[in-house]
């Protein structure tokens, strides 16, 4: 509409400035190329930084005690001039075209003013016209200006809208139709698991049965640990099937797997608030069923010191705790959802001989189905039957007085003193 109302005032004009609107789409195009690469470096650079800053907040602890201070700022500051460097390049490139866009919008009124000026004074158009096409043409700039300020940070936004399809495209977990009521039996066939195609678990086949205790043992990366996350399906297996009273836990409804199968792992995360909540998460439970969990966790022998009790805040990730009282309090929270299997995975690590005595009794009481993945004697001798796990293979199954009897695997594991004696 504006283009026809300035060729109605002059042809000649007309043309001129439709000759600089190409001018706008050339300044944003010529700088394309550069303009993507600066904006996805420095979205990276800018994703390390936070990352890093996340895990120097997280390690406090450990970085004061190996007094590594100076050697995490000079890496952060390493990485903060790596990112100035292309946040100031991306800026440069973003100021550049914005200035070019100043200038072609500068220059027009100049050459339209010059040239309309000429063709007044060989009275092509009068002066009135001129004023008229001069008033007009900003019309036509002023869309254009925005359509190529809008394509560049269309432009520049490429980088986050590829990182968010990227999480937007994996798959979903997969839900089944299945609900699982009660766990009688659970039986592994012959399953495989790689992970970046690096075989991890090779032709594992047990079963454990309702009210066993059934202990993993092995040397650290034998595979005990993602052998217990496929259950409740964490992963799911490359091959061979996990069954739960036959039902193909694939099938299963992964809320009705969870709530019957749950595992407790070493550093479960603890929430920033207080142990009351830590161990709810938000549900509705009595007070004798609350009691009955912390006291069989043994929670109970130390919250009850502190001033505030089971209401005291525990700080971000239980940093006002001691590695066992968080590890009580993961346990506190599985057992008061009462499980009719339950996985401890280390999760006794950091609690003492006595006080893991202790809770391993009250838990045969309250959750009579237990898997137990320790590196104490004293907690997978009174397992009913022991597995022992080599390189993602079980190589060895038997009570604790068959297998110390004879020239074992699991021998060889006590005698190179893996377990607390």
């Amino acid at each position: 509409m504006i283009g026809a109302v300035l060729l109605y005032f002059s042809w000649q004009l007309a043309i001129v400035v439709f000759l600089t609107v190409p001018l706008y789409t050339f300044s944003v195009n010529s700088f394309n190329k550069a303009l993507k690469n600066s904006s996805t470096q420095e979205r990276e650079r800018n994703g390390e930084i936070i990352e890093d800053l996340r895990e120097d907040i997280e390690g406090a602890a450990t970085v004061k005690k190996f007094v590594k201070e100076g050697y995490l700022t000079s890496k952060f500051e390493r990485k903060a001039n790596e990112w100035l460097k292309v946040k100031n390049k991306y800026s440069l490139i973003m100021q550049v075209i914005d200035d070019f866009l100043t200038f072609v919008r500068g220059i027009s009124p100049i050459i339209v003013l010059s040239y309309g000026g000429f063709l007044v004074m060989k009275e092509t158009i009068t002066l009135g016209t001129l004023i008229g096409f001069y008033n007009f043409m900003n019309w036509i700039y002023d869309p254009v200006r925005v359509i190529s300020r809008l394509s560049v940070s269309l432009r520049t936004s490429v980088p986050v809208y590829k990182r968010i399809k990227e999480i937007y495209d994996m798959e979903e977990e997969a839900d089944g139709n299945t609900e699982i009521n009660n766990v009688e039996e659970v039986r592994y066939e012959d399953v495989y698991f790689s992970y970046d195609h690096t075989p991890i678990l090779k032709d594992i086949s047990f079963e454990i049965k309702n009210r066993q205790k059934l202990a993993i043992v092995g040397m650290s990366g034998s595979g005990k640990s993602t052998l217990v996350s496929l259950l409740p399906r964490y992963y799911e297996p490359e091959r061979g099937s996990i069954r739960i009273n036959d039902v193909e836990i694939r099938h299963a409804m992964v809320g009705s797997l969870r709530k019957r199968v749950i595992v407790v792992q070493q550093n479960d995360f603890i929430f920033n608030t207080s142990i009351r909540e830590n161990i709810t998460l938000g549900d509705e439970f009595s007070e004798e069923e609350f009691e009955r969990a912390v006291k069989a966790a043994c929670v109970d022998e130390f919250a009850e010191s502190l001033d505030e009790k089971y209401e005291t805040v525990v700080g971000a990730n239980g940093s006002h705790l001691s590695d066992g009282q968080r590890q009580r309090i993961a346990i506190a929270r599985a057992v008061i959802r009462k499980p009719e299997l339950l996985v401890l995975d280390e999760s006794t690590s950091g609690v003492d001989s006595k006080t893991e005595e202790r809770i391993f009794e009250k838990l045969s009481e309250i959750c009579p189905t237990l898997i137990i993945i320790s590196h104490r004697l004293s907690t997978i001798g009174k397992a009913d039957e022991i597995i022992v796990m080599e390189e993602g293979r079980i190589v060895e199954r038997g009570k604790h007085e068959e297998l110390v009897n004879k020239d074992s695997a699991y021998k060889r594991i006590i005698r190179s003193q893996i377990f607390e004696k």
